[in-house]
């Protein structure tokens, strides 16, 4: 991988350009979001981004296909060491809430979210993501004990309730999580009886231990 240097002895890649380009479209907008001001913000001249993109388009088309990596397989990663079906639910719903890092992936959403309203790209991106986080909600309920019908159903419910808690930054994160709660309880209610009352109790004493 071609790096470019910013004059302070550090050389840069194409990673720093795309994760520049997302933190700026964070603090303002994807129209915003240009080649002069990224290379002022790295302390590189323009011409170094050339090093590592063709057009600004080829950028924003990375950025996407960086944002559908860490908000899909890398999520789900991170989650499929968790055995219990009921707790790693919860886990996914409360996504957006864990870390910083979550917290900022979520803004970005945010923006991808608007972006997609008038460009084809960005809405087949942001389709994609979908797509993949409602099959993936839909398999964790069908291990709970639903029929693949109801259990896409309620992936649809918890999608849904998912982008509430990304979108809804100015409800206390505190009471989005008890809302996670509230909703993954009644969402699993549906499973067969034995398998949910033995998932739901495991969960809760899970979350008490901790």
């Amino acid at each position: 991988m071609r790096a470019s240097g910013n004059g302070k002895g550090r050389l840069l890649t194409r990673d720093d350009w795309i994760g520049a380009a997302m933190d700026l479209m964070v603090r303002t907008s994807v129209e915003q979001t240009r080649v002069e001001t990224l290379a002022r913000d790295l302390g590189v001249s323009k011409g170094s981004f050339y090093w590592h993109f063709r057009t600004r388009d080829d950028l924003l088309a990375c950025v996407l296909e960086r944002w559908k990596q860490s908000s899909t397989a890398d999520v789900e990663g991170e989650l499929d060491g968790v055995p219990d079906p009921v707790s790693r639910l919860l886990l996914y719903m409360l996504v957006p809430l864990s870390s910083r890092r979550a917290r900022k992936s979520a803004e970005l959403e945010s923006v991808i979210s608007e972006w997609a309203r008038h460009s084809g790209v960005a809405r087949k991106a942001l389709g994609n993501v979908e797509k993949a986080r409602v099959e993936h909600l839909a398999g964790i309920f069908v291990e709970i004990g639903l029929k693949p019908t109801q259990a896409r159903a309620n992936a649809h419910v918890a999608y849904a309730f998912l982008t509430y808690v990304c979108r809804r930054r100015d409800v206390p994160a505190d009471s989005r999580r008890e809302m996670s709660v509230f909703l993954r309880d009644v969402l699993v209610s549906s499973a067969r009886p034995g398998r949910r009352a033995t998932s739901v109790a495991r969960a809760r004493k899970s979350r008490v231990a901790r």
